[in-house]
């Protein structure tokens, strides 16, 4: 995980007790991005879902990996995470 991502994570969801290992990567992608977006989510039988978030990850991720594959060039194989934030 990188390590600004560890950071956010380690200290709201488990009172700093994380620690990272070490990292060697290189990428033609930003670390992390947060996006907030106008719509709706549901809730029903204690699941929530927002379908227009679903939607718009789907897109984002189709889009990097069209990327991620053209800027390649040789880098080792990178694979993608969504993280979602929820809170009930």
């Amino acid at each position: 995980m990188l390590k600004i991502c560890g950071f956010f994570s380690t200290r709201y969801f488990y009172g700093g007790l994380l620690n990272n290992g070490p990292q060697d990567r290189t990428s033609f992608l930003r670390p992390y991005t947060l996006f907030n977006l106008r719509s709706r989510e549901r809730q029903e039988g204690g699941q929530i879902w927002n379908d227009d978030e679903a939607r718009f990850v789907c897109k984002l991720v189709r889009t990097v990996e069209e990327e991620r594959r053209k800027n390649q060039c040789g880098q080792k194989e990178m694979g993608i995470s969504v993280i979602t934030f929820y809170s009930k």
